[in-house]
């Protein structure tokens, strides 16, 4: 288990060279040593003087050698390899890490001079180093971080919809449209002096009738009439259903033209040979029917009496002959 583990580290640390990481360096090290050395050099010294073996009180100048001792530096070059970043990479706690030489803004340097986005983020169009936030929809608001918008001043956040709406100090009477302060007024009404939603108004007085949605309107039985600015009678008409494809050919239609209703007045009239053949006609059907009521009780009545003499006498009849051969009277 420990030999695996070792060769996993000696694997890592070979891919780590190869990725280009890492890089071997040898360098020259320098080692001063201090070594004391001795030498011998003359010196000269004074004495007294003899002369053939006879001392003197005279001083004469000796000379003699002398060893001494001297401490040198003696200097050694060593050579070693050692691991350094590479070109494009730093020092960091230990590590080689890519070096960017501006800093990613809400990112990471995941190569020499290369900017990688974190989570949430997406490259700027106008910055190779800095990442903008992403947000799902941000209409008339900045996106300062992933999926949160910061409204525009004029706007404010509508939780349900998450989305940004214009607001309006004073909207009665309407509702706020996309632009702030400016206000869109419900059906009805109109932007005063002050752009206040107020009743719109009629430019003339409704008589007889109400204003509504700067219109006058008349009641059902009334109509309005411009020249007269006032609601006025309808008269009556055939309704607006029976088009003149539908009228039947004896029936005589009027067609009118009227200045303050601008409707066709339809005046109809039956013509009075037709009024004369329809009568007979009826007359004809009451005469009739009334023959048939007449022809219908006769037979019923002769039927009934002809039971009754039957039971009555005890009657019979020959089928062949059809003559009455005896007729008894019942006790």
């Amino acid at each position: 288990m420990l030999w695996t583990f070792v060769k996993l580290l000696l694997f890592l640390q070979f891919l780590d060279l190869t990725l280009g990481q890492y890089c071997n360096e040898d360098i020259v090290t320098q080692t001063v040593t201090k070594v004391d050395k001795q030498y011998t050099e003359p010196e000269k010294y004074d004495a007294k003087c003899a002369f053939n073996g006879a001392p003197s009180n005279q001083f004469c100048p000796y000379w003699r050698n002398v060893t001494k001792t001297k401490t040198e530096e003696k200097i050694e070059n060593k050579k070693r390899t050692i691991i350094i970043c590479c070109d494009g990479y730093h020092l960091v706690k230990k590590e080689c890490l890519p070096y960017c030489e501006q800093s990613c803004v809400n990112g990471f340097c995941s190569s020499p001079g290369t900017c990688s986005c974190s989570k949430g983020y997406t490259k700027s169009p106008n910055k190779d180093n800095v990442c903008d936030p992403v947000c799902k929809s941000c209409i008339n608001g900045d996106c300062v971080a992933p999926n949160e918008c910061k409204c525009h001043e004029g706007y404010i956040m509508d939780t349900a919809s998450s989305k940004c709406k214009a607001t309006c100090g004073n909207c009665a009477f309407g509702i706020c449209d996309d632009t702030p302060n400016k206000c869109k007024c419900f059906q009805g009404y109109e932007k005063d002096a002050d752009g206040k939603c107020t009743v719109k108004s009629c430019p003339t007085v409704c008589k007889g009738g109400s204003c509504v949605d700067g219109k006058c309107e008349c009641s059902d039985d009334l109509l309005w009439d411009d020249e007269k600015s006032s609601c006025i009678p309808i008269c009556p008409t055939i309704p607006p259903t029976i088009t003149e494809s539908q009228i039947p050919e004896n029936i005589t239609v009027l067609f009118e033209e009227i200045a303050t209703t601008e409707k066709p007045i339809i005046d109809v009239s039956l013509k009075k040979k037709d009024l004369l053949i329809w009568g007979l006609l009826l007359i004809i059907s009451l005469l009739s029917t009334t023959i048939i009521l007449i022809l219908l009780r006769s037979l019923y009545m002769k039927r009934r009496y002809h039971y009754q003499d039957e039971d009555t006498y005890n009657i019979r009849y020959d089928q062949e002959d059809k003559v009455m051969i005896q007729a008894v009277k019942k006790n």
